[in-house]
């Protein structure tokens, strides 16, 4: 087990349950704006996707477009459709999990590592997995699951039909980092 999850449930152990109540998963709305530009279908997809994921981790994850209205607390997430080589190689996205705010999604990627009918699967776990980062506050990374620092060709086959999921290090940080969000405000 991580350090990282073993501080969390230590933490999260620390803190008692009212008398009497049954313990329940946080739930929680989290915000992210998102600038799909001329993708609007297939970010439609992945955010339904997204969504799912994290209904499973008690996170309630309202969309936005990023030309309306953003609330100040809201995860921004941006696209790159013509990612130079050197930056960042290798990877899908990036996000600045320490800041809070900003992830940025390199849609070209994204769109060449599977075929055509799974980019919307793919990109759901990407979303998923750099939100997940900004929950969580911590650049970290599991074992298994969503929170792989990276997928291989099993877990893009798995993606099509079954979404990979979180482990309970994973839900606990989200549910933790959620409280710490809640407490520091916009």
């Amino acid at each position: 087990m991580e350090i990282t999850t073993m501080l969390a449930m230590a933490a999260l152990a620390a803190v008692p349950a009212q008398a009497g109540e049954a313990e329940q998963p946080l739930r929680a709305a989290v915000t992210a704006c998102v600038d799909m530009g001329p993708q609007i279908l297939l970010g439609r997809q992945a955010e339904a996707i997204a969504g799912s994921m994290f209904a499973q981790a008690g996170v309630d994850l309202k969309w936005r477009p990023s030309w309306g209205p953003c609330p100040a607390d809201a995860i921004r997430i941006a696209f790159t459709i013509n990612t130079p080589a050197h930056y960042f190689p290798g990877a899908l996205a990036f996000s600045q999990p320490y800041e809070g705010v900003h992830i940025r999604i390199f849609l070209d990627r994204v769109t060449q590592t599977v075929e055509s009918r799974k980019v919307p699967c793919l990109l759901a776990h990407v979303m998923v997995h750099e939100i997940t980062h900004m929950l969580q506050g911590v650049s970290r990374h599991s074992l298994s699951g969503v929170m792989k620092p990276r997928w291989d060709q099993g877990d893009y086959s798995q993606m099509a039909w079954k979404p990979l999921p979180f482990t309970k290090g994973d839900i606990l940080l989200i549910q933790l980092g959620i409280k710490a969000r809640a407490s520091r405000g916009p």
